[in-house]
């Protein structure tokens, strides 16, 4: 009787989620931890992006937190080591504090630890599945307790589940993005424009000295697999008459602009026809 008690709420949960949300699309980001599933909200309409992520009990928060705090407060290694491979040092990390310490953890549960573990010191921490999302272009954060946006290639702009709730959390945050791309940020200068890890273009404002809602940023992703000219003719961007009267331009040595509002397609634009540039 109890096991059944403890399984009601969670089916009365899932039960209010169908009600109150139509699934339009769930895919793998990083399986088997990590997800997306974009839902429309019945009451609203508006087009939400609910990044999923693996549930720890509190076993397995409390390991995850004593692990962290070790790990923090042992880490010596050269950071060369570190920057080789750095999913392997901490995976060879967390394996040792759980062997020197005699913790008992299941490999069901060692596995959520670690995706935790390289998601906080390796990744984007809470926006980690957005910025592991090939089909997410750009990122938005407009202060706090304010949801992400996100601009979705096939949903366009949506909602995510992510926010941080406290300026506290969000600022702490900011500031490891920053130092993440080898900047500073403060309040002397709130202000910053940087690149992360990936190649993304990132630009932070830090607390309410120059906003008005707090901390904030906004990333333009750096697509791995950049489009072609040949991609800008079947998008319908361009003809390839056009194409080719840029690519005439460009071997004649013409100067060019790419003008147009934000979001509108211009780097993409840019970046596509750069492969149609000769080596002079």
């Amino acid at each position: 009787m109890a096991r059944k008690g403890r399984g009601r709420p969670q089916r009365q949960r899932r039960r209010r989620q169908k009600q109150q949300y139509e699934e339009l699309d769930k895919y793998p980001v990083a399986p088997p931890h990590s997800f997306a599933r974009i839902v429309r909200d019945l009451r609203t309409l508006n087009i939400i992006y609910q990044a999923i992520e693996p549930p720890l009990n509190k076993k397995e928060q409390s390991q995850f937190e004593e692990i962290m705090d070790i790990y923090v407060r042992s880490l010596t290694a050269d950071i060369e080591e570190i920057d080789t491979d750095p999913e392997g040092y901490l995976r060879a990390a967390m394996d040792q504090i759980i062997k020197s310490y005699g913790m008992r953890i299941t490999k069901k549960s060692r596995s959520k630890i670690f995706y935790y573990l390289k998601r906080d010191l390796i990744g984007y921490g809470r926006m980690d599945v957005l910025m592991n999302d090939a089909n997410v272009e750009d990122v938005s954060l407009d202060g706090t307790g304010i949801p992400i946006f996100a601009y979705h290639r096939k949903f366009e702009s949506v909602e995510t589940s992510i926010l941080w709730p406290t300026d506290q959390e969000l600022e702490s945050y900011v500031i490891k993005l920053a130092q993440r791309c080898g900047k500073h940020i403060s309040v002397a200068e709130p202000l910053l424009d940087a690149t992360l890890m990936d190649g993304s273009r990132i630009v932070m404002k830090l607390g309410y000295e120059i906003s008005t809602k707090g901390s904030t940023f906004c990333i333009r992703r750096f697509r791995e697999d950049p489009f072609s000219p040949c991609d800008i003719v079947a998008f319908r961007t361009m003809t390839s008459l056009m194409v080719a009267y840029l690519w005439i331009g460009f071997q004649q040595g013409i100067s060019m602009l790419f003008v147009g509002g934000t979001a509108s397609g211009k780097t993409t634009t840019l970046n596509a026809m750069a492969l149609l540039f000769h080596g002079r």
